[in-house]
């Protein structure tokens, strides 16, 4: 997870996203604070259960005018780009490295074509309709 963060803040870091903590960033425009955060998925708190990690991403977005906040929680099995049903791969293998740059990749894609979006969409009242409307345009 270290290398991973360490690789995805390079990835971001000119989409103005700053390091603030633990598998954490935040940037700030428009009036609003946004923030990625990575997870685990299925990790305990004791030894790994497996090499596979599973990674978690949690959007949230925050109105610094009226104080109001908005999460979206995602898992990797939940994403999928609309237009060739690709689901993003959010994992690899921590001991063999297997599917890390595809891992990478992916998270640079769905920074780009999901993670942006929603982040815009919540700058306008009725953006998350309309962004939810594009995503699942001709899904059925």
């Amino acid at each position: 997870m270290k290398r991973l963060c360490k690789d995805f803040d390079d990835l971001i870091s000119d989409a103005d996203f700053k390091k603030t903590g633990h598998r954490r960033w935040k940037r700030e425009r428009n009036n609003f604070s946004e923030q990625i955060h990575l997870w685990r998925n299925g990790s305990s708190y004791g030894a790994p259960i497996s090499n596979s990690i599973d990674i978690r991403v949690n959007l949230s977005s925050e109105n610094l005018a009226v104080e109001e906040s908005v999460e979206c929680k995602t898992t990797s099995s939940e994403l999928i780009r609309k237009k060739d049903g690709y689901v993003y791969h959010l994992r690899f293998n921590a001991k063999s490295w297997s599917t890390y740059d595809l891992c990478l990749q992916d998270m640079h894609f769905f920074i780009k074509d999901y993670a942006e979006p929603w982040f815009d969409a919540q700058m306008n009242p009725n953006g998350l309709s309309s962004f939810f409307k594009k995503l699942f345009k001709g899904n059925s």
